[in-house]
């Protein structure tokens, strides 16, 4: 790699680099390729948005976690 094309990759945005978007879970929350998830009936709940009552519902409902 040339030091031009260094620079470029250094510090332009290059939408390659960038993960996917997924879409929303149930609550809203944007969802990017490699997020943990529990996944329900109805679709998913991202694990990083929900609060700690919320993560022991899920555990309590035996939800499966799944990375997108």
């Amino acid at each position: 790699m040339t030091s031009k094309e260094q620079y470029m990759h250094d510090h332009f945005f290059n939408p390659l680099d960038e993960p996917k978007s997924m879409g929303v879970d149930l609550l809203g929350n944007a969802l990017i390729e490699h997020d943990s998830v529990y996944q329900t009936d109805e679709g998913v709940l991202l694990i990083s948005a929900l609060n700690k009552s919320q993560k022991e519902m899920a555990k309590a409902l035996k939800l499966s976690k799944v990375e997108l």
